[in-house]
């Protein structure tokens, strides 16, 4: 039986499987067991064989949660990216290639923070400057004002 639900795609470590990928476990074995009683293969080779099948499911499982939790993380990080938040940073310890990408996402947030805060600072000169010069504009605009009376 858990061998059928693990064929239907419920992971020995937890998490959820689905009513048709149990029934689709189930046929599945069924098919094998008779394809093997039919060539005439002994009780035990069955279970060998679904054993392996097992160990490979589990394998490949591991496999799949190696690669996908690294990306999840990375996804993660590139979506905060993409909604503006340039103070975050993916610290983790990840595998290879994982490590590389997760290290220029780093970078590439903080270069980017530099520019916007750069930008705010210029921003804020320009926004002094103009206050500045209204200001002398206004004086300007008086003394002439009074000039001419």
């Amino acid at each position: 039986v858990i061998a059928m639900v693990v064929i239907g795609g419920t992971a020995l470590t937890g998490g959820r499987g689905t009513i048709l990928g149990t029934v689709l476990g189930v046929f599945i074995l069924r098919v094998m067991r008779n394809g093997i009683v039919l060539i005439g293969v002994p009780g035990l080779a069955y279970n060998i064989f679904i054993g392996a099948i097992i160990l490979g499911i589990i394998t490949f499982a591991s496999t799949v949660q190696r690669i996908t939790g690294p990306l999840g993380l990375l996804l993660a990080h590139a979506r905060a990216l993409s909604h503006g938040r340039l103070d975050m940073r993916t610290e983790a310890d990840l595998p290879d290639e994982f490590q590389e990408l997760a290290d220029a996402m780093n970078s590439a947030a903080a270069s980017l923070n530099r520019v916007v805060n750069v930008s705010t600072v210029t921003a804020d000169d320009v926004s002094n400057s103009a206050r500045e010069l209204a200001n002398v504009s206004e004086q300007i605009s008086a003394l002439r004002f009074e000039n001419r009376r």
